[in-house]
């Protein structure tokens, strides 16, 4: 009942992996991180669906699922493993373009904790001197970027991410 996700560097060389549960089962533990031998921790990781050439609008997810889910649309996207990005992980996109792509759900702590994500992420990207970012966030209905693809298809969540992209700034949203 679960997948096992690589998570490979830009050099290619596998760095860690996530084990995670392929639905929701009470009592189970949905996701089982990676027992780095070389002393990693998900802090140190992006799971990026292919690492693009500098200057590459990347979009910045939770989730694998939902990396997976843009990349089957056609576009460049990395999971950071929740809704927090450590110094390591910004200093991995900072060659890119980030678009933060949070959930829409209320999360298991606050409301619209996936909104409250996006505002912390996009102030911590202004602080450390990113000035292009930009922000979507997936219809509520969806929940996520993995729903929308399932619900709908790759054309429509690519057609959505495209038409309500929008720049991030330190008064969004």
């Amino acid at each position: 009942d679960r997948i096992i996700i690589p998570y490979y560097n830009a050099d290619g060389k596998m760095v860690w992996y996530n084990g995670r549960l392929m639905y929701d089962k009470e009592g189970v533990i949905k996701y089982m991180k990676c027992k780095s031998e070389n002393g990693l921790t998900q802090d140190d990781v992006l799971y990026m669906t292919s690492w693009p050439a500098p200057g590459t609008k990347v979009y910045i997810m939770e989730g694998e699922f939902d990396a997976m889910s843009v990349a089957q649309a056609g576009l460049v996207a990395c999971a950071i493993g929740g809704k927090f990005m450590s110094d390591t992980q910004i200093e991995m996109i900072r060659q890119y373009r980030p678009v933060l792509a949070f959930d829409a759900d209320d999360g298991n702590f606050k409301k619209d904790s996936g909104l409250q994500a996006l505002i912390n992420v996009g102030g911590q990207l202004l602080e450390r001197g990113f000035s292009n970012i930009g922000f979507v966030r997936p219809p509520k209905a969806f929940k996520d970027w993995n729903k929308l693809l399932v619900m709908r298809n790759a054309v429509d969540l690519r057609k959505y991410i495209e038409h309500y992209e929008k720049p991030f700034k330190s008064t969004t949203p």
